[in-house]
């Protein structure tokens, strides 16, 4: 049974953390490039601030989780397989249940197959954004991730169930109020996704079991219908 008060334990891959943003975070850190591994750090700087937005969503849960940062993104927003590869490792180690990524690479890589399996494997919720339209990209399209996107027609609390094709699951594209951008894409609109399932999922819940309470609580189902 699930204690009350028991919350999600959510690792954010991307670029690291303001520092100033003031949210509470139990560890961090950062790609070590020679050895191949997330390294601690006391600090993580944000050279792009996406990863700062990225948590600022997620964060503002009705339930607010638990957060774990992994900065692999360097200010260009790019990003290696071994280093995302790493930071799923680093996540499972510190017990994250859910892993979300904002981020997508060009192409498949063994070792990067590998860590997400692994993850999946151990029952971790692997969230992932991946465009709208137009090619998908990793990690989104492995198998038994949570392939998420931006979806115009809902509100902050609501989420679309999108279907097979592209992306499975669509979220709102407004960012917390008081940021400079008030809308975003993909990245934003899968943390959104993340958000939902921290303020309505039953924590401890299996990858499975997440994804089917997103269908059933979805407030749309399949694509938005674009005129003109």
């Amino acid at each position: 049974m699930i204690e009350s008060g028991h919350r999600w334990r959510v690792a954010i891959i991307d670029s690291g953390l303001d520092p100033a943003a003031g949210l509470p975070v139990l560890a961090q850190g950062r790609l070590d490039e020679e050895a191949g591994r997330i390294a601690q750090q006391e600090a993580v700087d944000d050279a792009s601030g996406h990863g700062t937005r990225v948590a600022r969503v997620i964060a503002s849960a009705s339930r607010p989780p638990a957060l774990l940062i992994a900065q692999v993104l360097d200010a260009k927003g790019r990003a290696t397989p071994a280093g995302v590869a790493a930071a799923l490792r680093w996540a499972c180690d510190q017990d994250a249940r859910i892993i979300h990524l904002s981020l997508g690479l060009a192409a498949d890589r063994a070792v990067l197959a590998q860590a997400v399996s692994d993850a999946i494997g151990a029952g971790v919720v692997v969230v992932a954004s991946a465009p709208a339209r137009g090619a998908m990209s990793w990690p989104a399209r492995y198998p038994g991730v949570l392939s998420a996107t931006g979806d115009a027609r809902c509100a902050p609390d609501q989420i679309s169930a999108l279907g097979e094709q592209g992306a499975q699951f669509g979220g709102c594209v407004l960012r917390p109020p008081g940021m400079q951008e008030p809308r975003g894409g993909a990245s934003i609109g899968a943390a959104h996704v993340t958000r939902f399932i921290v303020s309505h999922v039953r924590p401890g819940s299996t990858p499975a079991q997440v994804r089917s309470d997103l269908v059933a609580r979805a407030s749309f189902h399949g694509r938005e219908r674009r005129s003109g």
